[in-house]
């Protein structure tokens, strides 16, 4: 429910729709040209089937239309996708630095304690590297994307088996 609300606010600033802002600021920009909002109605060129793993065998997920769930999940990508997009945070294409720097920082609670987790992103040092993280799944899919923005280095993980371990 927050990514929604937070899809409304988008809205609400920019007076445009929430599917029409992130294609003209984020997806057209970084050239992520695989990347949409769903719609359970559009042939998307390439589009994959969900799948599940019941009783030890493999059945096709059950269709759920996501569409409804616009700033939260309702967007269909592709891994090379996702890379253009941490190649665009982290070049800092998308934010400034001092948004990126504020959605970078792991929130803290009264008392002290660090949450890990920033504005939607997990914020977790790797082997001495700052990193930062997002996943996400639903039925169908599950996907990963983890980014060490002071190396320039990402990975993009996508797979269409639910309930996987990326």
């Amino acid at each position: 429910y927050g990514y929604n609300l937070l899809g409304a606010a988008v809205e609400g600033a920019s007076g445009l729709p929430y599917g029409q802002f992130i294609k003209t600021r984020i997806f057209d920009p970084l050239d992520m040209i695989d990347s949409r909002l769903d719609n359970p109605r559009e042939i998307i060129p390439n589009r994959v089937r969900g799948y599940q793993v019941v009783n030890g065998q493999l059945r096709n997920s059950e269709y759920v239309d996501i569409s409804s769930r616009f700033a939260a999940g309702g967007t269909r990508s592709t891994v090379l996708d996702l890379l253009k997009y941490a190649r665009g945070i982290m070049r800092g294409q998308i934010l400034n630095q001092s948004s990126q720097r504020e959605m970078f920082t792991s929130l803290v609670l009264r008392n002290g304690y660090m949450t890990g987790y920033g504005l939607g992103w997990g914020v977790h040092p790797r082997n001495g590297h700052f990193a930062v993280n997002h996943s996400g799944s639903q039925p169908e899919t599950r996907t990963h994307i983890l980014l060490f923005p002071g190396d320039e280095f990402a990975v993009a993980i996508a797979c269409n088996l639910e309930g996987a371990n990326l």
